[in-house]
């Protein structure tokens, strides 16, 4: 890939000229999603066919440098039909956005502060951009404001009104309807103004789908993706392969979509317990007029022998495979650990067990079976064994209960995150967040102590605050977010540490934080140093750390204590950093042993 740089005369230029109604290309659509869920879409507005080869996609990506960053560009290939789109996104992006992607590539890696526009080669200029591709530094909060939304997070739509792209991002923070983050289901299709669009297509919502053979019945889901107005569309679903006997004989059946987008196929499972799994591949066929096929879109339902749970320990069903997965996946199974951390959503359960061989999530989305997380608890969990993203948990959960108080490990202390670090209590020492937060829940801190670089997750059910110390030792449960990428894909990347509630995270260095702390004294100490403290302010510990972030001593206190004497006698020569935690904060004081 090669670098492009434009002049900041070459942009103002273009800002300043006004584009010719639907004359030239614009940006429809921006996805700034989860992970790798990156895309943008080009719109050809115009009469005629484009050739794309006269345009370049520029990344001016900001990412806390507070300078301008030379832009990085990508120079575009082929032909764009009149009314029709071209679909750029990220190699590892959700397989929704990849199947309707005319191209991959790694520049689109954007963030909600970075900006990425299109360029005209024979104009010489920016004809588009989302972001303020002016701006010399990263935006307020690290996102570019858009409507009532802004470019983090978020799927932006640029609204059918528009007919031409602009540089000027005053304008163009006008021009877009904001979505939720990661919502795909419009990419791929646009409905301009400015050419007239009959393209309707439908397909199934998923691509597949796995059932036990007690189920009684299966809805799958269809869609429309249609830029015309409402009215009446039907399709067929044809058992393309698979015994139509499993569900209820199954002959061809037609769905309708009156003056709706979405339609159901009820499936009536009939079947005596299955010896091994079957699968059965529906197809659509015979689309009414003006209903496209754009491919031959296909469900795949696998009806599977009703699974029986067996009790194994956690490092049993964690072993991993090649491609970092659980050499386990969809064995059905019941696990009992420790709880550690909290409940991350606010319905259904998302927490951690750990039995001591080894650490995994525990997911439900909806149903929390009556069980109120509490880290410490010892609790036995029937479900099967998944993954998120590389991340190993349990998943279609059918029963959680409480079996006592288990032991909460310590934390171990950890330099490479990996796959033996998923799901443990583990510490990182003298790391510093770099750039800007991204995501909502969780934040993700991009996190670095010099030589390793990871990523710090923060969720709003922890409470801990999102004002992060310079410098910091930071106890978390060890996780994962990896999108899966190459070919074959592997989850062997991305890995994470999640902080469990405020105390985790511990300033190292010197932080202007109130604690109750009146006087750390002397110093220069020798053997000892005295804490002298307000009166009734409860305390919690006193930690001394060396200048590399190490926690060398620990000393835990009695609540409501007047004064503490730290014995560092057992201490080298040299400076080190004395941090009193408290009900009110943590402070931390330079002292010099000597």
């Amino acid at each position: 890939m090669k670098n492009f740089t434009l002049t900041i005369s070459t942009l103002l230029l273009a800002t300043g000229l006004w584009a010719q109604p639907c004359s030239n290309l614009f940006f429809s659509e921006y996805i700034e999603g989860t992970s790798f869920n990156k895309a943008v879409e080009i719109y050809n507005p115009t009469g005629a066919a484009i050739n794309l080869s006269n345009y370049r996609v520029i990344l001016k990506g900001f990412n806390g440098t507070g300078a301008a960053f030379t832009p990085e560009t990508l120079s575009l290939s082929g032909s764009l039909a009149s009314g029709d789109v071209y679909v750029l996104a990220n190699i590892d992006a959700d397989a929704a956005i990849l199947a309707v992607a005319d191209r991959t590539d790694s520049i689109v890696n954007f963030n909600g502060n970075d900006a990425f526009a299109l360029y005209d080669v024979a104009l010489g200029q920016v004809i588009d951009a989302v972001g303020d591709y002016a701006a010399a530094t990263n935006p307020a909060n690290g996102e570019w404001i858009v409507g009532t939304g802004s470019t983090k997070d978020k799927t932006l739509l640029r609204k059918t009104t528009v007919q031409a792209g602009t540089a000027n991002w005053v304008t163009g923070a006008t021009q877009w309807d904001v979505l939720p983050s990661n919502t795909f289901s419009n990419i791929g299709i646009y409905c301009g103004s400015c050419v007239s669009s009959t393209d309707t297509s439908v397909a199934f919502v998923s691509t597949a789908s796995t059932i036990n053979d007690n189920a009684a019945n299966t809805n799958v889901g269809l869609a429309l993706s249609l830029c015309v107005s409402a009215s009446t569309f039907s399709v067929d679903v044809v058992l393309k392969s698979g015994d139509a006997a499993l569900v209820n004989n199954y002959t061809t059946q037609s769905v309708s979509f009156a003056s709706v987008v979405t339609g159901t196929l009820p499936l009536t499972i009939t079947t005596a317990a299955l010896a091994s799994p079957q699968t059965l591949v529906f197809a659509l066929r015979n689309p009414s007029n003006g209903l496209d096929l754009d491919a031959d879109s296909l469900f795949t339902l696998t009806i599977r022998p009703t699974p029986t749970a067996q009790v194994y320990t956690i490092a049993q069903v964690r072993g991993n495979n090649t491609d970092g997965l659980p050499d386990s996946l969809g064995v059905v199974c019941v696990l009992r650990g420790t709880v550690l951390g909290v409940n991350l959503r606010t319905a259904g359960v998302n927490f951690t067990i750990n039995d001591g061989t080894a650490g995994i999530g525990v997911f439900s989305p909806t149903d929390d079976f009556g069980y109120t997380v509490n880290e410490g608890d010892s609790i036995e969990v029937t479900g099967e064994v998944s993954h998120f993203n590389g991340l190993a948990q349990m998943s279609f959960v059918t029963d959680i209960t409480v079996l006592g108080t288990g032991n909460v490990p310590a934390p171990v202390v950890v330099v490479d995150l990996n796959e033996d670090t998923e799901g443990e209590l583990i510490q990182l020492n003298g790391y510093r967040a770099f750039g800007q937060p991204t995501g909502n829940n969780p934040l993700t801190y991009d996190i670095t102590n010099g030589n390793d670089t990871t990523e710090m997750v923060v969720y709003a059910s922890t409470g801990i605050s999102t004002t992060i110390p310079a410098t910091f030792n930071v106890i978390g449960i060890g996780r994962q977010f990896d999108a899966g990428g190459g070919t074959p894909v592997r989850y062997t990347r991305f890995y994470q540490i999640g902080p469990r509630k405020q105390s985790d995270i511990s300033p190292v260095g010197i932080e202007e934080v109130y604690s109750g702390v009146l006087a750390v004294y002397p110093n220069p100490a020798n053997n000892v140093v005295n804490i002298t403290l307000e009166a009734n302010t409860q305390t919690e510990s006193v930690k001394v750390f060396d200048f590399t972030g190490r926690l060398v001593l620990e000393q835990l206190v009695n609540n409501g204590a007047a004064s503490i004497k730290m014995d560092i006698s057992s201490l080298s020569n040299g400076l080190y950093v004395v941090q009193v935690a408290t009900a009110k904060g943590i402070s931390s004081h330079k002292v010099v042993k000597q």
